[in-house]
Parts: structure tokens; C-alpha cells; sequence
């Protein structure tokens, strides 16, 4: 979800006499896609029935959604540690969390390290 796109999507829904919000139609579903993973129930309700409303009740909902969105916690992305590439070298059997009938099994398969596990691709497999 790109915060400011959706704010400045509303505002400018919500500015000259709100003409954009009065002759728009599919509003409301849009909205819906762009909050459905953030946004609380209540307002998702109201975004399902947005362009059957009237117009004051459709500028309190953005006006609520722009709230919504001011209060939003801001998420920092953070970077991975990167590693070495020598670290995925590492041989299974150095490797603890694996019990040695594991380790037999996956040698038997022919990954010997962290990294031929990572790129073992089977051949097909029973969806059950």
C-alpha cells in the first residue's frame, strides 16, 4: 500500500467542490483493493457500498480514511544481514538441527551442503 498515493488520491477527490467525487464511480472498490490488508473492517464496509452512497457521507469516509492513514504506524524497511557466500558451503553434517536419519536421506539424495539443499529441485510430487 503506497500511503501518500492514497492520501493524494483523496484529497484530490475531496478538493473544488468535491466534482471528481461526485461524477467518479468505481471509488469505493478501488479504495477497497488498496486498504483491504490494512484498513479495519468498518471502514472496508463502508468502501463495499462507497458509490451507492451520498455525497456528505462519502466525503466523511475520506475524511475518516485520511485519519485512518495519518495514524498508521510508518513501517521501516530493513535490509537483511548479508552473509558470505562461504556460509552456505556449510556441510549438513555440521549442521545440528538435523537428525542423522535426515542427513542420511538427503545425502542419499545427493545434497551434501546448505546450498545444494537450497537448490534441490524435485521432479514432480504427489499433491495429496
Amino acid at each position: 500500500m503506497d500511503r501518500e498515493k492514497i492520501k493524494n488520491f483523496i484529497l484530490s477527490l475531496l478538493e473544488k467542490d468535491a466534482i471528481k467525487l461526485r461524477r467518479g464511480f468505481g471509488i469505493g472498490l478501488y479504495l477497497y483493493n488498496q486498504l483491504r490488508d490494512s484498513a479495519p473492517p468498518y471502514i472496508l464496509e463502508n468502501l463495499q457500498v462507497f458509490d451507492q452512497m451520498g455525497l456528505e457521507k462519502k466525503k466523511v469516509i475520506l475524511n475518516e480514511i485520511l485519519r485512518f492513514l495519518d495514524n498508521l504506524p510508518k513501517h521501516k524497511v530493513t535490509s537483511a544481514k548479508k552473509r558470505p557466500i562461504k556460509d552456505f558451503f556449510i556441510s549438513l553434517d555440521k549442521l545440528k538441527f538435523l537428525e542423522d536419519k535426515e542427513k542420511k536421506i538427503l545425502k542419499a539424495l545427493g545434497i551434501n551442503t546448505l546450498l545444494d539443499a537450497l537448490y534441490y529441485f524435485p521432479l514432480r510430487y504427489e499433491d495429496r
